[in-house]
């Protein structure tokens, strides 16, 4: 085995290989249609082929223009692929497109609509309206409101940090200052609550508990501030860390747990989270937690817990110990089921 795979098979070591999976959740999405200006006078109309899709599927593509009435531009049923190019459109107009499938022949409900404003420019990109503000470098997606399209929290640097939560159309939903404990952004030993320095990312957004509505996992220390304006005060001192996971609609805090503090004489721990299914069917929140010794090697610890709507419970802790060699650090995470078995396992790259 290559040793940038060593950590490859963890995750279900410490759950125990050879249980059986259950069918996983997947996201209840919407078609996603988007449109863009290609070139002058053509506009290109994509939209999402879906887990549950049936086999044989096929779309019909309607406009309307301005205040009009619907009109289908394919002739035939579209049936190589999500995507299809009006060049009969009026760009001066605003045009609005909607995706209907076709199934045994028969033509399903609308999707839902996305307009492309009059005299749009051409351009490969949906331009989302967000606040004036510091620095974005990262942004993560999922559906925080229920609507079936994917919404975004984006991070902010500035002294202190900060993450904002927009719906798809960009109307903005709450923010969450990181307090004191993000103003030290060493991309080595960061702060206890700061995100997004070097490979550290330290959020997430995953529908953890099942109920169609995506929360955000985030590292954070006391002095963070959340979308309701609550201050987090659990820490014993402002150096513990903790992961807490926020309501997507409001920013507000559901449940903490402490980080394991195996290492913390060593300092706080950076973090990489990801999510995943470590028994094939429950939604598993992931941290990759490292902090530094005063040899200079590095500490390294991978955490997995899961949220039941009301609590946080950490299901298992790897520690990779002095063997550095055996377990060489990564600077990515990947969550995936190699080995086909229904069960995600975790490895660095």
């Amino acid at each position: 085995m290559k040793p940038f795979l060593r950590l490859l098979l963890y995750a279900n070591a410490l759950l125990g290989l050879g249980l059986a999976a259950g069918p996983r959740s997947i996201e209840n999405l919407g078609r996603g249609v988007v449109a863009v200006r290609s070139s002058e006078d053509d506009i290109l109309v994509t939209w999402r082929l879906l887990g549950l899709d049936p086999d044989g599927i096929s779309f019909n593509v309607y406009r309307v223009t301005d205040n009009g009435q619907p009109k289908r531009l394919n002739s035939k049923v579209l049936t190589g692929g999500t995507n299809f190019i009006d060049s009969t459109a009026d760009a001066g107009s605003a045009n609005t497109y909607t995706v209907r499938a076709v199934v045994d022949g028969k033509e399903q409900k609308a999707s839902g609509s996305f307009t492309l404003p009059a005299d749009s420019a051409v351009e490969p990109v949906v331009r989302i309206p967000l606040r004036p503000g510091s620095t974005i470098k990262y942004v993560w997606v999922g559906d925080l409101d229920g609507d079936g399209e994917w919404d975004f929290v984006i991070d902010r640097h500035s002294t202190q940090q900060s993450i904002e939560a927009y719906t798809s159309n960009g109307t903005f939903l709450w923010d969450v200052n990181l307090g004191p404990g993000s103003e030290n952004q060493n991309n080595i030993s960061p702060g206890p609550s700061a995100i997004d320095v070097g490979h550290w990312d330290g959020v997430t957004v995953f529908d953890f508990d099942i109920d169609g509505l995506a929360e955000v996992a985030i590292r954070v220390s006391n002095g963070v501030t959340f979308g309701d304006g609550k201050k987090f005060t659990s820490g014993k001192d402002d150096n513990q860390q903790f992961i807490a996971i926020l309501d997507g609609r409001t920013g507000a805090l559901r449940a903490s747990s402490p980080l394991p503090t195996d290492y913390a004489s060593d300092g706080t721990m950076a973090a990489r989270l990801g999510a995943g299914f470590s028994d094939g069917k429950t939604p598993h929140l992931f941290a990759y937690l490292k902090n530094r010794r005063q040899d200079k090697n590095f500490n390294l610890l991978m955490v997995s817990w899961t949220f039941d709507g009301k609590a946080l419970k950490q299901q298992w802790k790897w520690d990779r110990g002095t063997k550095y060699s055996e377990y060489p650090d990564g600077h990515n995470s990947r969550i995936l089921d190699v080995d086909g078995d229904g069960n995600d396992e975790v490895f660095e790259i």
